[in-house]
């Protein structure tokens, strides 16, 4: 080979060696750009942006923001990537440590509240999103927690404007009802009284036999206008209620199981629950609607019902394994009966919280403090 050529050789793989030179670095700028932007973004939007482990074994990042919102160190986070969830409202912990469990799954999107440490209250919107690799393997986990607590005063505002005007027409079709159904079963029945009270009037001394027959068909009358009195005041207030919520609890699931045929597997507390009348109304109020609730819409093939007694606290669970609420059913400020058991629980001083998933059924959890 003549030096020529040699050359000629060397002076192409020089070529080829700057050209694949310049792509790396080109690449290399490319990629530092990209984190700049990323950084750049992640680090002035007002929400958290946070990537980790499936499961949250390890946070990779975590934005500024979260300072800012949680009002604690970003480098405790990093350290601990369990640290955020100490902020967790005690009653939302248990939700929120189950929603962790779909985490590793590649699922996340759960609403909570935060206490920061100077005491104030904070609602987050936080949902993650899966990376996988290109065999489909889940590798990482990233999202977004958005400070929503503006918004959802915003909305129980419009809420409670539209719970009021519906329980006010609903208020005035119930007074309708039980007008109705006092006029039409107990007034027949005292006309039918009178008239017959008046006829035996009449009629004892010229046929005593047949006012005798007369009399024992009043006594049949009157056991009638007792039992349709019976059923309106037990529609207005069950007279379970009397005996103790937990007594009243076990007779509605009956009744519900009795008129839908839907098999229901019950929870209760051994004896009564010492609680207070307010407290036990509001907490059979809700289970009733909870019920109705899974009646109408749920398509439900079983439901478990819970009652139990924690420190300081009583807890209600009705889960049903139908269609599964969504969350934009949960927001909605039309779904009245979800509204209703939330103002209702609020009024004692409780909470209400829905979960569901799309074919496997709806949670409702009720805990109202003693």
């Amino acid at each position: 080979m003549s030096a020529k050529t040699r050359n000629a050789g060397l002076t192409r793989a020089n070529e080829e060696l700057r050209r694949e030179i310049d792509e790396h670095a080109a690449a290399d700028r490319a990629l530092r750009e990209s984190e700049t932007r990323f950084r750049m973004l992640a680090e002035n939007i007002c929400q958290v942006f946070w990537m980790s482990t499936p499961g949250v074994n390890r946070m990779i990042y975590v934005s500024p923001a979260y300072e800012k919102i949680w009002g604690r160190p970003l480098a405790k986070v990093m350290d601990d990537p369990l640290a955020w969830t100490e902020s967790i409202h005690p009653e939302d912990r248990p939700r929120v440590m189950q929603e962790l469990r779909t985490h590793e799954q590649g699922r996340y999107e759960v609403e909570y509240r935060i206490i920061r440490p100077d005491g104030s209250v904070r609602w987050i919107y936080d949902r993650g999103f899966p990376v996988l690799d290109d065999q489909g393997g889940l590798t990482h986990m990233t999202g977004i927690a958005e400070d929503v607590t503006e918004r959802k005063a915003a909305e129980e505002m419009r809420r409670l404007r539209d719970l009021a005007a519906h329980l006010q027409s609903a208020r005035e079709e119930e007074r309708k009802r039980i007008a109705r159904e006092i006029h039409d079963e107990l007034g027949q029945v005292l006309t039918g009284l009178k008239l017959e009270v008046g006829w035996a009037e009449r009629q004892v001394l010229a046929e005593p036999a047949r006012v005798h027959e007369r009399l024992a068909k009043l006594l049949e009358i009157i056991d009638g206008a007792t039992e349709s009195l019976r059923k309106i005041t037990t529609a207005l207030r069950p007279d379970a209620l009397d005996a103790g919520l937990v007594n009243a609890v076990r007779w509605q699931v009956v009744e519900f199981e009795r008129l839908t045929s839907i098999p229901c597997s019950l929870e209760l507390p051994e004896g009564d629950l010492q609680w207070d009348t307010e407290h036990s109304t509001a907490m059979f109020r809700i289970l009733q609607e909870a019920l109705t609730n899974v009646a109408r819409h749920a398509e439900a093939r079983s439901v478990r019902v819970s009652l139990r007694e924690e420190p300081g606290a009583l807890i209600l669970e009705v889960a049903d394994s139908g269609c599964g609420i969504t969350r934009d059913q949960v927001a909605s400020s039309r779904s009245f009966g979800l509204l209703g058991m939330q103002e209702r629980a609020r009024l004692a001083g409780g909470t209400v919280f829905f979960t569901g998933r799309p074919g496997e059924g709806t949670t409702v959890v009720t805990r109202l403090p003693r």
